[in-house]
């Protein structure tokens, strides 16, 4: 694959190993100038599914006239293969863990946000955040049929009122972690959230127990999250604040651990070695602001950092180019990475510093 002038990797990470959207006017379709996999419409999120040539995409929807859904990606040159609404196996509603579910979402309404793949002995669980018709957690069964994904709802866990999530991480011991980035009932909620002010915080739901609010202190804008591989901690990146928090789960309000970054961070995902990836935007909430009421193209650039489980970061790649803009997700995709983004219909990739994953 051919490179860009301004375009580079660091030498020195070939050892590491592996916004939120909230107007319609970020919606802009980029020009593409880097090596592109042709992807669902707006992005937003990406997960492998292991021991696949697969890939799964959120298509955000900020347009309630166009509905989005989640689509399967191939590395290895399949078409782009709608897996919800179209082409979904048939409801296998677990009404005993997903007993206060009204039913299922209205497809026509559909708008996943962030997703989270939860893998064990070859059974994969899809979680996606949903702002369609409701704001919920649905929650999916994931197969292989005639060789490509298939998805079957499984169930629902509507949000409380006043919580716009974002990101969402499946627990090892059932239920998960979603990170609320501002309150939807107050009327400058969205507003505060920009200002940089703590808006949100960790909401915890069980099947047992329902939802709860994880103690500590109030996040900034918190967006994409990861659990560490012991499921005792939870990155969390802190959007407005351009930090990466490291946050305990198992009950203790101490202060998170935080990890200052030059970008505004947006989702993650954890590598094997317990490393997490971080991506985001070359800006800051002022200068995102500011380019999107002159209705431009921006902002411009991006990065994607590795962190260590010690909270240290080493850049992996960065780029300031002003056609691919608003990224927000990057996968390792066999030796490359893909870089998700809530505009357009293309997913970037580029060359990794990783050692390869297997798709």
């Amino acid at each position: 694959m051919a490179s860009k002038r301004h375009h580079y990797w660091h030498a020195n990470l070939a050892r590491c190993a592996a916004g939120a959207a909230l107007c319609a006017s970020l919606m802009a379709q980029a020009a593409p100038q880097l090596d592109y996999v042709p992807g669902p419409r707006l992005p937003e999120d990406l997960v492998m599914l292991p021991g696949t040539g697969w890939v799964l995409a959120s298509s955000m929807s900020l347009d309630k006239s166009v509905a989005g859904g989640l689509y399967a990606v191939s590395g290895q040159g399949a078409p782009l293969r709608e897996v919800y609404p179209a082409n979904a196996g048939s409801a296998a509603w677990d009404r005993q863990t997903y007993a206060d579910c009204p039913g299922p979402p209205d497809p026509r309404q559909a708008s996943p946000h962030g997703i989270y793949l939860h893998s064990r002995s070859q059974v994969h669980t899809l979680y996606a955040v949903n702002h369609g018709g409701r704001e919920s957690i649905e929650v999916f069964k994931v197969e292989l049929a005639d060789g490509a994904p298939r998805l079957s709802w499984l169930g629902c866990v509507l949000l409380p009122a006043d919580a716009y999530p974002n990101g969402v991480a499946a627990l090892p011991s059932g239920g998960f972690v979603v990170t609320k980035m501002y309150d939807r009932s107050s009327p400058d909620g969205a507003l505060a959230m920009l200002r940089g002010e703590a808006t949100g915080a960790l909401l915890k739901w069980t099947p047992a127990a329902g939802w709860s609010t994880l103690p500590g202190p109030a996040l900034a804008a918190p967006n994409g999250i990861e659990l560490s591989p012991d499921g005792r901690s939870a990155y969390v990146a802190s959007w407005t604040r351009r930090q990466l928090l490291r946050v305990p789960l198992a009950g203790q309000a101490d202060k998170p651990a935080a990890l200052d970054l030059d970008f505004m961070p947006d989702n993650l995902r954890g590598l094997p070695d317990g490393s997490v990836l971080v991506t985001g935007q070359a800006t800051d909430p002022a200068g995102l602001v500011a380019c999107v009421h002159k209705g431009q193209n921006c902002p411009a650039g991006f990065k994607v950092v590795v962190v260590s489980p010690q909270m240290t970061a080493r850049e992996l790649y960065r780029s300031d180019d002003a056609q691919f803009t608003m990224p927000t997700v990057a996968l390792p995709v066999g030796d490359e990475l893909w870089i998700g983004s809530v505009r357009g219909s293309q997913i970037a990739r580029v060359r990794s510093a990783l050692p390869a994953s297997r798709p």
